[in-house]
């Protein structure tokens, strides 16, 4: 490829990266229209109405807004011997609403915080456009001594605010425009926030970005936000989405687990990090903030909402302990729900499959029959991956299951049922299995039962 191709192929990504904005700004309306979170200042950077999101998609962008928003008033909270100022800066920041929903809280929130945006150019010539459309968003913005800007790269400038329009590859810029158009000072605590953003960078820039950044801020909280588990059906089906949004995730398959992800900020001079799935933050809120959702949308969609839970994580790299308020969040998250221990004594047996996808839940299996050495298996339904695509599941499956050696092989299949999920099959003869209840989606439930014949002959089945 030519150095010009290569120039054009950047530019096609961080054109296709900052759409992303776009559409996650639309969702995260989306999810405050359906109850999930208050945020007026929202509907000032959405250009049209925001279409009606899944149950499972306002979820889950209502999990990211509470595991950022925790953190970003746990380490307002922090406090100092020498002063009460803080920074805060927002890399990627998009058109992230946080800086005047908190300004706007009664407690006076920013009254000792420098809170700084940075995107690619492009995008925060337009949230500077767009903030100076809004009545809502000049209110809080025309509370603060206003600065003319000193650097092409300065959008707007206040006492309290600073939008910056720079590529976060360019860490020289960077540096030179923190130390020399801005109110930053090195010196203070500083929370860098990151939301989607360094998964979308090579990850050698990604690294000597945050590394950069730490050695700029010594007394820094580098607090991230992104996707992990790219190797399991669902991180397939992830990445192929972002690749086909042409803002492919360039650092998930480097920095693929949460083990990964803390070695990386260690590395990059951080002394303490935590990594945290977004199940550990819902499992952390209150039984009143968890029955308040319940409420909001018709669900029951369990399995797809642990998955995406557990492939995205809230790094906390600390540059030291005496973030005390992040401490004690960082607790609280990882915190568990007492349970009465059990002893229990289990042996893995690893199964050899020979044509088989266990990729796959929310399905039901019944024994057809067994001897001594083989067992007949009957599977249906759930969701999983079928022709490379994640998908529900219609096609009842048949195997037979060695005994001696635990293999599993594949029979064939019939589809004579369609897709079902959370059913149940109940054998009431050697050819008889009852299939009861289950749904197509959370508003469709099934609910008239099945009788199925089934007749196994010389390892065939027959419906």
């Amino acid at each position: 490829m030519s150095s010009k191709e290569e120039q054009a192929a950047t530019q096609s990504n961080s054109c296709s990266v900052q759409g992303t904005n776009d559409h996650s700004i639309l969702s995260k309306h989306a999810m405050c229209k359906a109850g999930y979170s208050y945020d007026p200042f929202l509907q000032s950077f959405t250009l049209k109405s925001a279409p009606r999101r899944s149950p499972l998609i306002n979820r889950g962008y209502y999990i990211r807004d509470q595991a950022v928003q925790i953190s970003l008033h746990s380490f307002l909270k922090e406090s100092t011997s020498d002063s009460a100022a803080k920074q805060i800066i927002s890399l990627g920041a998009g058109f992230d609403t946080s800086f005047f929903k908190l300004s706007t809280q009664s407690n006076d929130t920013l009254s000792t915080v420098y809170y700084v945006e940075v995107d690619f150019p492009e995008v925060a010539e337009r949230k500077r456009v767009l903030i100076e459309r809004s009545d809502l968003c000049r209110s809080v913005i025309d509370t603060a001594e206003r600065f003319t800007p000193t650097h092409s790269c300065v959008k707007l400038a206040t006492s309290q605010y600073c939008l910056l329009g720079i590529d976060l590859a360019d860490v020289s810029l960077l540096a030179e425009v923190f130390s020399s158009h801005t109110k930053l000072a090195m010196e203070l605590p500083t929370l860098l926030l990151s939301e989607c953003v360094m998964t979308y960078m090579e990850p050698a820039l990604s690294s000597q970005l945050i590394q950069h950044l730490h050695s700029l801020f010594p007394c820094s909280v580098f607090i991230t936000y992104e996707q992990v588990v790219p190797g399991d059906s669902f991180g397939l089906f992830m990445q192929s989405h972002f690749t086909k949004l042409n803002s492919s995730l360039r650092g998930i398959n480097t920095y693929p687990t949460k083990q990964a992800q803390r070695e990386r900020y260690l590395a990059t001079g951080y002394n303490k990090v935590d990594v945290l799935t977004m199940k550990e933050v819902y499992d952390s809120l209150s039984l009143a903030e968890k029955n308040r959702i319940w409420k909001l949308e018709l669900f029951d969609e369990f399995e797809e909402w642990n998955l995406k839970c557990y492939h995205y994580v809230l790094v906390l790299a600390r540059s030291d302990a005496s973030f005390t308020h992040l401490e004690l969040l960082i607790d609280s998250f990882l915190q568990s729900s007492p349970l009465n221990a059990v002893d229990v004594s289990l042996d893995l047996v690893p199964a050899v499959c020979s044509g088989v996808s266990a990729e796959q839940y929310g399905h039901t299996s019944c024994l057809l029959s067994s001897e001594d050495t083989e067992a007949m298996l009957l599977t249906h339904g759930g969701f999983g991956v079928d022709k490379g695509q994640h998908c529900r599941q219609n096609r009842l499956r048949f195997y037979s299951v060695s005994l001696t050696d635990s293999s599993l092989v594949f029979r064939g299949y019939s589809d004579v049922l369609s897709c079902r999920l959370h059913h149940t099959f109940t054998p009431l003869s050697d050819s008889k299995i009852f299939v009861f209840g289950g749904r197509l989606s959370p508003a469709k439930p099934f609910a008239h039962p099945v009788m199925l014949s089934v007749a196994v002959n010389s390892g065939n089945l027959s419906l």
